[in-house]
């Protein structure tokens, strides 16, 4: 996502004309399109930014959700957001670009993605 050290290059490039941009590997679209997500309503007061880069927030304390939202089409979700859905046969490549550009950015589920190979080189 963008934030106040994102340069406009780094926009162009990452992001084009969309605001935000989720990116999944191919591999893992027929389980993003069957998952069912359960999204919590959290009270504000109750966290304490731990990464701003990230957008991380914790908790000291046990808390009770506000509400519960079921999302049973997650794709059908973040078109509905107005987020770009991108899918990557590898997800390493855009990983170290990223790491290397002013965006601000989460990649906390990378142990989740396909093993970084040598032949693992597209275009991003």
């Amino acid at each position: 996502s963008l934030g106040e050290k994102t340069s406009a290059a780094d926009r162009q490039h990452f992001l084009g004309s969309s605001q935000q941009v989720v990116a999944i590997e191919t591999l893992w679209y027929e389980k993003a399109i069957k998952t069912t997500l359960h999204l919590y309503e959290m009270p504000n007061f109750a966290f304490n930014l731990f990464d701003s880069l990230a957008g991380y927030y914790v908790a000291d304390s046990t808390v009770i959700p506000l509400q519960q939202h079921i999302v049973d089409r997650p794709i059908k979700e973040l078109i509905h957001r107005n987020i770009e859905l991108r899918l990557l046969p590898s997800l390493w490549q855009l990983r170290d670009a990223v790491i290397n550009s002013t965006l601000y950015f989460s990649i906390i589920r990378m142990k989740n993605a396909q093993p970084n190979l040598p032949g693992n080189l597209f275009n991003i």
